[in-house]
């Protein structure tokens, strides 16, 4: 973070983006200083996050946990916090331990009250890590397990989707500083929307090219074909260029159900890649096409992932009107574990959002009941901080 960012107030609103970036994984390091105060928050940053208005004493290491995690029952499973122990500090040289110690008493007690309000969620917390190389084996430790967890050993991705995985990877990497020119977007739509012959794109390496590509706004299919001439394995080529032809034969001969889904996963590359505006517009693409068809389930996981976008941009009320939906379907298709989510979810935004404990109470209260009734434990393991916390802020 430069001089220049931290005097234009950009910090605090870079660290969250970085937050939104890295989801569903986070890792916390605390040691005994609280962090520092950005001292005022634009209005523009409250009205984009409502509920940092809440929190205009706190330090942005604090408002990155509250925003990545402790408010985040999804991030249950991928979040881990590690603590120094705070004897590290006399064992530095002696005009060393200032810069390492809490900035006042005040501060002092805020971290203290933060290093217990995560203790209480159940969010796995490691102790006491002695120094630098201790920390290093217990987080390499941690993201080992996670990775296992996600990607067992035993199952593999499909050589194609592993293809598509790497060219969305690679060219949004290349992306991410192109300076976009109106004269070549209007030159390749023109080519796209014909039937000549293909276009060949030629440049010195590193002036952009595959940014280019990247960054047009025509379909993706001929242009991911172009990326793959990188790849040196052609077989593994005309296997995705027949994919994305598939997907896109979807749209012609009307094959809804199959284009739904390819929608649906669509919109979830681009969720993680964090570009939610599209994310949510393929959303809301399956959600249609879901309603055409009738499909209860496709329709349920539509609603409940705009519900999530909208929540994370504080348009809570939004959010909640898509939440209650969720909760219907599930009632109705008997789907216990998305009932749960659904409940503790609109639990979340009444409580900590809307200001709302007393109606939040009974959700998550709900929430917990139906995942312990159903033996779905690490979810009920999810939830049962949630309803802590929402028990508290309604007694205090």
């Amino acid at each position: 973070m430069t001089d220049e960012e931290r005097a234009e107030g950009k910090v605090l609103p870079i660290c969250l983006e970085e937050i939104h970036r890295c989801r569903p994984y986070f890792i916390g390091i605390l040691a005994e200083r609280y962090g520092w105060l950005p001292g005022r928050i634009s209005e523009e940053m409250i009205e984009k996050e409502p509920r940092l208005r809440e929190h205009l004493d706190h330090s942005v290491t604090e408002l990155e946990i509250l925003h990545g995690v402790l408010r985040n029952p999804e991030m249950a499973e991928h979040a881990f916090f590690y603590f120094r122990d705070p004897a590290y500090v006399e064992n530095l040289p002696g005009e060393n331990r200032a810069a390492h110690r809490a900035e006042s008493p005040e501060a002092a007690e805020k971290l203290r009250a933060l290093k217990e309000r995560i203790r209480a969620s159940g969010l796995p917390v490691r102790e006491g890590y002695a120094n630098p190389r201790t920390l290093g084996a217990l987080v390499l430790r941690d993201m080992r397990e996670v990775i296992d967890r996600l990607f067992p050993e035993d199952e593999t991705l499909d050589p194609l989707d592993r293809e598509a995985l790497d060219h969305e990877a690679f060219a949004e990497s290349r992306a991410r500083v192109y300076i976009p020119r109106e004269d070549y977007y209007a030159r390749l739509d023109g080519h796209a929307a014909g039937d000549g012959p293909p276009l060949v794109v030629l440049g010195e390496s590193g002036s952009g090219k595959s940014a280019l590509l990247e960054d047009t706004e025509t379909d993706r299919a001929w242009l991911l074909g172009l990326l793959l001439a990188d790849t040196g394995h052609p077989e593994e080529a005309f296997r995705v260029r027949r994919h994305l032809a598939e997907h896109f034969r979807c749209r012609e001969l009307g094959t809804k159900d199959s284009l739904q889904r390819s929608v649906g996963n669509q919109a979830s590359i681009l969720e993680g890649l964090g570009r939610l505006d599209e994310a949510i517009e393929l959303h809301k693409e399956r959600e249609h096409i879901c309603r055409e068809l009738g499909n209860e389930e496709g329709l349920r996981e539509s609603l409940g992932d705009q519900a999530l976008i909208l929540r994370d941009w504080g348009r809570l009320d939004e959010a909640m009107t898509l939440l209650k939906d969720v909760e219907r379907i599930c009632r109705e298709l008997g789907n216990p574990e998305g009932l749960a989510l659904s409940l503790a979810s609109q639990a979340s935004a009444l409580a900590f959002g809307m200001k709302k404990p007393g109606e939040a109470l009974p959700l998550a209260e709900e929430a917990l009941r139906i995942s312990t009734d159903h033996g779905l434990t690490a979810l009920a393991d999810q939830i049962r901080p949630i309803v802590n916390q929402v028990r508290a802020k309604r007694a205090g």
